[in-house]
Order: C-alpha cells, then structure tokens, then sequence
C-alpha cells in the first residue's frame, strides 16, 4: 500500500540519514527513509543540488537535507524504485549513485 507524502505546504523540507540517488534514464531520484515513520520515500526528479552541504531539491519543490554518507544500494530501496514504476526488474537494475551538479 502507498501512502502519498503530505503536501509540500505541510512538509517543505526533510532531514533523512539514510539517503541514496540513483540515476533513471537522465533524472537523478532520491530515495530516502523518512525520520519518525520508517517509511521509504521515491522522490520526485531531482531539479537542484548543493553536493557540498547534501541538499537536494525535487521537481515537487521539496528540499531534502541528507546527513551522512549515501546509505549502501538495498533490496528496499530498489523495491521502492520498482514499486514506483521507475524500474522493471530490480535483479537487473544497475543504477549509479550520481554526485547531482
């Protein structure tokens, strides 16, 4: 079952220490598990970065402030990515972690 993110009115900004990119086609995708709830989050493309001080913007307008080095490439975060139609087979998937300019 999916659980839509709340508004960005109601949640403009995250902090998250578990974090990964992955790259799909030419869009840069954060997945992240949100701080409280557990809960493993797709976001949308990412539109703008500050890679210095790990921060990400997405296409939603959501900033995302990632603490910590980029969390190992998971069976959860590749389901998450599969589960949101951005991959077909996550036995096959061989995204890159890119480093967002």
């Amino acid at each position: 079952m999916f659980i839509p993110a709340p508004d960005v009115e109601d949640q403009p900004h995250v902090v998250t220490k578990v974090w990964r990119t992955y790259v799909i086609e030419s869009d840069v995708i954060l997945v992240c598990v949100i701080p409280d709830t557990g809960k493993v989050r797709v976001t949308t493309p990412v539109t703008a970065s500050d890679p210095g001080r790990q921060k990400f913007e997405t296409a939603s307008g959501r900033m995302y402030q990632c603490v910590g080095p980029m969390a190992p490439d998971t069976h959860t975060f590749r389901m998450a990515l599969f589960f949101n139609g951005l991959v077909g087979d996550v036995s096959s998937f061989t995204g890159e972690p890119d480093s967002v300019q």
